[in-house]
């Protein structure tokens, strides 16, 4: 806390209108991180995970045709994420609080804070439970930009440590996977400094860049819009960002619920599919959520925000 404390320190105190909210050092930093992001990794695990590339799995070529919970292609893609993060050099860690509910845990510890963590998670299983649920949108993309940023940071120093978290049914009647890790935490005194939560950030039909950032604010003084807005601005990639509170539909608020700061990206969204300024994938939940409905811009500018969030986070 006291290294936000202190950014949002300098950020107040800055009067020049060329001083950004994070130092020009840290921007340094920041852009090769955000240069290495790779489109073509993307794009592979996009299309494992919704069954469009075969996998392997237990020495067979595999196709993932669903990741529901109830599924065997659920899985295969738990076991798919867990050898990409061990290719990744991380140990990786399987909780399971259900026998069909599976989370994936791998770490990442801070050199100056060892004990104290930025969480990034996104959920991992899909809907609907009967046929073919891609779940490309709902939620490969948030999984696949989780992954993408657990290969940037694998060989990097923080200063705190991270964990890279994959939720299972988070499309049950409740979020089970990340209630379940809430437990945990609270249960071992696990100091979460900020939650981030990726789900849906790669539909946008009317390309005006709108994301929604869902905010608990548990800390009257951890704001985080300024280093968005930087991060947006710096490296030009043309978002529009809003502000809420949590949304009460994804695994945000299981954290929030229980008094973490929460940081949760969605694309726009109103809870009324007839709002004149509705733009949510209406191919959610349904075997037609394909990566052939993604803005690829859009996708990679959401990425591109959320790994650079999560670098200013976890870097004094």
């Amino acid at each position: 806390m006291l290294k936000i404390a202190a950014l949002l320190l300098f950020i107040n105190s800055c009067t020049d209108c060329s001083c950004n909210t994070f130092t020009e050092r840290q921007f340094q930093q920041l852009a090769p991180i955000i240069n290495s992001l790779d489109p073509d990794s993307l794009v592979d695990h996009l299309l494992k995970l919704t069954g469009e590339r075969k996998v392997y799995y237990l020495g067979d070529s595999v196709v993932i045709k669903s990741r529901h919970a109830e599924r065997k292609g659920n899985e295969i893609a738990e076991h798919y994420l867990t050898r990409q993060l061990k290719s990744y050099g991380y140990k990786v860690e399987k909780r399971n609080p259900f026998w069909d509910c599976v989370n994936i845990i791998a770490e990442k510890k801070g050199e100056k804070y060892p004990d104290e963590y930025i969480l990034i998670g996104a959920h991992y299983d899909s809907v609907p439970d009967y046929g073919r649920a891609p779940g490309a949108d709902d939620n490969a993309s948030g999984t696949v930009c989780v992954l993408e940023a657990a290969r940037l940071f694998a060989d990097l120093q923080t200063d705190y440590s991270i964990l890279f978290a994959f939720w299972d049914e988070e499309e049950a009647p409740s979020p089970m996977g990340s209630e379940y890790f809430v437990d945990y935490a609270l249960d071992n005194d696990l100091f979460l400094n900020e939650v981030i939560n990726v789900d849906m950030i790669a539909y946008d039909s009317n390309d005006d860049g709108d994301v929604i950032v869902n905010r608990t604010n548990h800390d009257s003084d951890f704001d985080i819009s300024e280093l968005l807005t930087s991060i947006n601005h710096e490296f030009d990639l043309k978002l529009d960002i809003h502000y809420r509170k949590t949304y009460t539909r994804s695994d945000d608020r299981s954290f929030a619920k229980a008094c973490y700061n929460t940081t949760g990206f969605i694309e726009k969204y109103y809870n009324s599919s007839r709002h004149p300024d509705n733009d949510f994938n209406p191919d959610w939940h349904t075997s037609f959520d394909t990566i052939e409905n993604f803005n690829w811009d859009y996708y990679l500018s959401n990425c591109k925000l959320i790994i650079g969030l999560l670098y200013l986070l976890t870097n004094e």
